[in-house]
């Protein structure tokens, strides 16, 4: 497969973990007490399967970039990222009143690791 095949899944599966974070915060902002949200599985499902996309495109780029991708420090930043979006859910079900907070965070490590992706190359000088 080619470079622009893993970008646009990598893409995709970005997305996909934004939006479940956005319904799911949408809900926990709106959330009334006797309330119990029906779609909460399907998104949780949604949210696997969108940090999985991230991780296949993301590891199916790196391995176009280099050969050595261990040597690309700042992998290792954009999986730290991952693993906050993907504990971020399991907050954002268990403490629904920081659902704003959780919200813009999720939004800011998402722009984080885009920003990250784009200029790896002038940041990190590899």
């Amino acid at each position: 497969m080619d470079f622009a095949f893993y970008k646009l899944l990598h893409i995709f599966g970005a997305f996909l973990v934004l939006g479940v974070y956005a319904a799911l915060g949408i809900w926990a902002m709106n959330e009334r007490s006797s309330g119990e949200n029906k779609y909460e599985k399907m998104s949780m499902i949604a949210h696997g399967i969108g940090l999985l996309v991230i991780l296949i495109g993301g590891f199916g780029m790196a391995s176009k970039i280099s050969d050595d991708m261990m040597g690309l420090g700042w992998i290792h930043i954009k999986l730290t990222l991952w693993l906050a979006l993907g504990g971020g859910i399991t907050l954002l079900r268990k403490k629904p009143e920081y659902a704003s907070w959780i919200l813009l965070s999720a939004l800011g490590l998402i722009i984080l690791a885009s920003s990250i992706g784009i200029n790896h190359y002038s940041w990190f000088k590899e």
